[in-house]
Protein backbone atom coordinates (compact mmCIF):
# COMPACT_ATOMS: atom_id res chain seq x y z
CA UNK A 1 0.00 0.00 0.00
CA UNK A 2 2.68 2.73 0.76
CA UNK A 3 5.02 1.70 -2.12
CA UNK A 4 1.33 2.09 -4.30
CA UNK A 5 1.36 5.59 -2.71
CA UNK A 6 4.43 6.73 -2.98
CA UNK A 7 4.43 5.40 -6.69
CA UNK A 8 1.36 8.30 -7.06
CA UNK A 9 -1.36 5.67 -6.16
CA UNK A 10 -1.65 3.71 -9.47
CA UNK A 11 -3.28 0.65 -8.19
CA UNK A 12 -5.37 2.68 -5.76
CA UNK A 13 -7.00 5.09 -8.79
CA UNK A 14 -7.40 2.13 -10.98
CA UNK A 15 -9.42 0.20 -8.43
CA UNK A 16 -11.18 3.75 -7.74
CA UNK A 17 -12.19 3.59 -10.99
CA UNK A 18 -13.24 -0.11 -11.83
CA UNK A 19 -15.78 1.07 -8.53
CA UNK A 20 -16.77 3.95 -10.22
CA UNK A 21 -17.98 2.06 -13.10
CA UNK A 22 -20.11 -1.03 -11.27
CA UNK A 23 -23.69 -1.47 -12.06
CA UNK A 24 -24.38 -0.39 -8.04
CA UNK A 25 -23.24 3.26 -8.21
CA UNK A 26 -26.19 3.95 -10.77
CA UNK A 27 -28.33 1.79 -8.86
CA UNK A 28 -27.36 3.94 -5.70
CA UNK A 29 -27.78 6.92 -7.72
CA UNK A 30 -31.52 6.44 -8.75
CA UNK A 31 -32.26 5.37 -5.36
CA UNK A 32 -30.62 8.16 -3.25
CA UNK A 33 -32.87 10.30 -5.81
CA UNK A 34 -35.73 8.61 -4.53
CA UNK A 35 -35.53 9.43 -0.90
CA UNK A 36 -36.67 12.83 0.28
CA UNK A 37 -34.83 12.94 3.42
CA UNK A 38 -30.91 12.89 1.39
CA UNK A 39 -32.73 15.64 -0.91
CA UNK A 40 -33.06 18.21 1.67
CA UNK A 41 -30.19 17.96 3.40
CA UNK A 42 -26.98 20.13 3.14
CA UNK A 43 -24.88 18.36 0.06
CA UNK A 44 -22.41 21.22 -0.03
CA UNK A 45 -19.41 19.20 0.88
CA UNK A 46 -20.44 16.19 -0.79
CA UNK A 47 -19.08 14.99 -3.93
CA UNK A 48 -20.96 12.21 -5.98
CA UNK A 49 -19.03 8.80 -6.27
CA UNK A 50 -17.17 9.78 -2.92
CA UNK A 51 -17.70 8.44 0.52
CA UNK A 52 -15.24 11.31 2.03
CA UNK A 53 -16.55 14.83 2.86
CA UNK A 54 -14.59 17.36 2.16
Amino acid sequence: FIDDQDAGAPEFKSLRAKGEQHPIESVGRELRSMMSWVKSSNKDDYKEGSAARE
